[in-house]
């Protein structure tokens, strides 16, 4: 009955120390990928795996998007002349401000982030 009563404690404090491993690292060896052998594939089938390259097609949007990626790759960031005609006139009090315009192109920015 007295081997019932007695509890035993652990130190917690030297978890994670030397000679001790952590709760983490215990966590981390559960957690590691299991290594599988490849699944047995039928006779014959191994050899056309191997020199044969998976097909893949495209979609006509993936082609499309390629294209643009490609042509937006080798433009400028920053049209760097336009910017500093801007900068010019705005400076200069030249910069023609359609107020109607302005509002309309307001409005319709923030009705995209109303309606989500």
């Amino acid at each position: 009955m007295r081997a019932l009563n007695r509890l035993s404690y652990m130190d917690i404090k030297q978890l994670g120390t030397t000679g001790t491993p952590s709760v983490d690292s215990k966590r981390a060896e559960q957690r590691a990928p299991i290594e599988r052998e490849p699944s047995p594939q039928p006779a014959g089938k191994q050899d056309v795996a191997r020199t044969q390259p998976p097909e893949l097609e495209l979609s006509a949007e993936a082609k499309t998007l390629q294209k643009a990626i490609a042509s937006a790759s080798t433009q400028p960031a920053v049209d760097q002349n336009r910017v500093e005609r801007l900068r010019a006139l705005v400076n200069s009090g030249q910069y023609p401000v359609d107020a109607q315009s302005l509002a309309k192109k307001i409005i319709q920015f923030e009705q995209q982030f109303k309606d989500r």
